[in-house]
């Protein structure tokens, strides 16, 4: 199973540093977020991607040193690290697993589960719970099988704004299938055009106890 790793991004809730993915993790202080997420790679046997672009110097000179060459991609300047992901596209393996390099979660043995469910389905989606207030500075799951990401307005879904609580997704799992291609590239220009995009079906939901986003400080929802 492959991890697609997004390294390529600004940092700019962070200040823009040269390489927001070598800061010390907060909750392992000895390591950075992106050994963190290669640790975990190694110990679940995936097979992992890093996604950099060339004129983040100190990401790519740390990479060449700890990380074998073959797993790690150079790739043009991107707005958002949802055109990283499908520029990725042609690294893709038969299963694959989206690992943001700046975030949290439990239980890790979820990812398991995910490549499990893989067999069945297109898309795995692992969801967690944030607060409504916080529905544009998340990928949300809507009813129906639907994702809209970021959005700056809620198009046809008036109906969850009552609601405390929204369904946000915290980890992606896909196959490398059609369906699936053509979902990754509409889910590129839904962003831009902060609309739906249908995931491929069939697909599947599973809920994380734990996830925090650690360049926002947000809190978690068990």
């Amino acid at each position: 199973m492959r991890a697609i790793i997004p390294a390529a991004g600004w940092g700019r809730r962070l200040g823009s540093p040269p390489a927001k993915e070598l800061l010390p993790h907060p909750f392992y202080p000895s390591r950075t977020f992106l050994e963190v997420v290669l640790e975990m790679c190694q110990l679940f046997q995936l097979d992992p991607l890093v996604i950099s672009r060339e004129d983040k110097v100190v990401l790519n000179n740390w990479l060449q040193k700890h990380v074998e060459k073959a797993n790690f991609q150079i790739i043009p300047p991107t707005q958002e690290w949802l055109e990283t992901v499908w520029l990725s596209r042609i690294h893709w393996k038969a299963k694959n697993i989206l690992l943001l390099p700046d975030v949290f979660f439990r239980p890790h043995s979820i990812i398991e589960d995910l490549q499990r469910s893989l067999d069945h389905y297109e898309m795995v989606v692992a969801t967690h719970l944030v607060p409504i207030e916080q529905a544009t500075q998340w990928g949300l799951l809507m009813d129906g099988g639907f994702l809209v990401e970021k959005p700056q307005q809620l198009p046809g879904v008036a109906k969850v704004l009552t609601q405390d609580r929204l369904m946000a997704w915290g980890l992606l799992a896909f196959r490398n299938t059609e369906p699936v291609q053509a979902f990754w590239e509409q889910y590129v220009k839904g962003y831009r055009e902060s609309r739906m995009v249908a995931l491929p079906t069939p697909w599947q939901q599973l809920n994380l106890e734990e996830f925090v986003d650690l360049t926002r400080g947000s809190i978690s929802f068990a």
